[in-house]
């Protein structure tokens, strides 16, 4: 039985014995799209990360008093801490006032050109609660 294996194998064509070009080609070409949608997609989260780190630290300062300061240092401190939020704008941030507490909603759209006209559009909303004095 061993030998009728091997004499099986031989007579394999060198076409059919391993991985061939067009499955190479395929392997590289998934390769490539995922590292272009990850160096495409990715600084967008990265924006979208330090919003919410800004939004942590800004929970964990208590003394504003108005909402047009804690609007104007949230915009202040997203505008310092990153290079990935271009599409934030003052217009995006809203800050309510509930009972002892300010609420920041913030609401922004990222569209990501991939290629030629093919492009992602991500919808990005966060929100946080400053405690007022």
């Amino acid at each position: 039985m061993g030998r009728l294996a091997m004499l099986e194998r031989r007579s394999l064509p060198a076409s059919n014995r391993g991985g061939s070009l067009i499955g190479i080609v395929f392997i590289l070409f998934g390769i490539w799209v995922m590292l272009t949608f990850g160096f495409k997609l990715g600084p967008a989260y990265i924006g979208n990360m330090e919003v919410k780190s800004v939004l942590q630290q800004l929970e964990d300062d208590l003394r504003w008093q108005t909402q047009h300061s804690l609007r104007g240092r949230f915009l202040h401190l997203v505008k310092d801490s990153s290079v990935y939020t271009n599409e934030l704008k003052a217009d995006n941030v809203e800050v309510e006032r509930v009972a002892d507490k300010f609420r920041i909603s913030v609401s922004y759209d990222a569209v990501i050109p991939i290629m030629g006209n093919l492009s992602f559009l991500i919808q990005f909303r966060e929100q946080g609660e400053v405690t007022r004095r």
